[in-house]
C-alpha cells in the first residue's frame, strides 16, 4: 500500500508505504512531514545514526491518495494549527518554507560529499594499486588524496567519529544544527537565522568552486597518466 500526500497546489509532500498490509483494516500513519534530506550514500561516514528531520506542513487542505493493487481513493485531510501556540498562518508558512530550504540545502551539501567521497575512494584504490606494482605516480596521487581529506574534514563535514562535540561542526553539521533550532521551537524564523540560511548557502557555493579547482587537478593527472586507470569524476 502506497499513499501519497499532497498539498492544496498539487505539490508531493511526502510518500508513506505500507509494505506488510493485509486483507482487512491496516494502519499508516503520516507525521504531518515533509520528505527528510536525502542521506549520504557511505551509511559509515554518517557516523551516530539520527533521525532525519523532517519539515512539518503549515495548517491547510491536503490530499492523501491510496494505491493498492489496482484500487486508488483520495481523501482530504484539513492541518489545524495548534491552539496553544500562538503563531499566526504566515508564521506557520516561514517556517515551513524555511526548513524546507534547510532540508534541500542539506541535501545539496551530502550530494557533494558523496562526490567528493567517491573520488577520495578511487584514488586510495589506485594507489595501493600503483604501490604493488612499484608505479611511481602513486607519490602524486597521495599528495591528490591528502588535499581532498584536508578539503573535506576542513570545511564540508567532521571527519569520524563525527558525533563528538569536542571538533567544531563543519557545514553540514551548521545546516543540521539550525534546522534543529528553528523546528524545536513555537516561533517563527528570526532575522538572524534566515540570514544564516544564506550565508550557509553562499558557503556551500565556494567549497563547490574550491571543489571545481581539485577536479581540474584530477583531470590533469588523468591527462599525464592516460594509459594508467583513470579517476571518474561525476559529470
Amino acid at each position: 500500500v502506497v499513499v501519497e500526500i499532497k498539498d492544496s497546489d498539487g505539490n508531493l509532500v511526502t510518500t508513506l508505504e505500507h509494505k506488510g498490509a493485509k486483507k482487512g483494516v491496516n494502519r499508516i500513519v503520516w507525521d504531518l512531514g515533509y520528505d527528510g534530506a536525502k542521506t549520504l550514500v557511505n551509511r559509515i561516514e554518517e557516523g551516530f545514526s539520527y533521525g532525519a528531520l523532517r519539515p512539518k506542513v503549515s495548517p491547510g487542505s491536503y490530499t492523501a491518495t491510496v494505491k493498492a493493487m489496482k484500487e486508488i481513493a483520495s481523501t482530504n485531510i484539513l492541518v489545524s494549527a495548534d491552539p496553544r501556540i500562538n503563531m499566526s498562518l504566515a508564521d506557520y508558512t516561514k517556517k515551513t518554507e524555511t526548513l524546507l530550504k534547510l532540508r534541500d540545502l542539506l541535501s545539496e551539501t551530502h550530494e557533494f560529499i558523496d562526490e567528493v567521497s567517491d573520488a577520495s575512494q578511487q584514488i586510495l584504490v589506485l594507489i595501493k594499486k600503483y604501490q604493488s606494482h612499484d608505479i611511481d605516480e602513486y607519490t602524486s596521487l597521495e599528495k591528490l588524496q591528502k588535499d581532498i581529506a584536508a578539503f573535506k574534514d576542513e570545511h564540508i563535514m567532521r571527519p569520524p567519529p563525527s558525533m563528538t562535540y569536542r571538533q567544531r561542526p563543519r557545514l553540514r553539521e551548521e545546516i543540521r544544527t539550525l534546522m534543529r533550532a528553528i523546528d524545536n521551537t513555537t516561533n517563527p524564523p528570526t532575522i538572524p537565522q534566515q540570514e544564516r540560511v544564506k550565508s550557509l548557502e553562499a558557503e556551500l557555493r565556494v567549497h563547490q568552486q574550491t571543489w571545481k579547482g581539485i577536479e581540474m587537478d584530477i583531470q590533469r593527472f588523468n591527462s599525464t597518466n592516460k594509459s594508467l586507470p583513470q579517476i571518474i569524476l561525476k559529470p
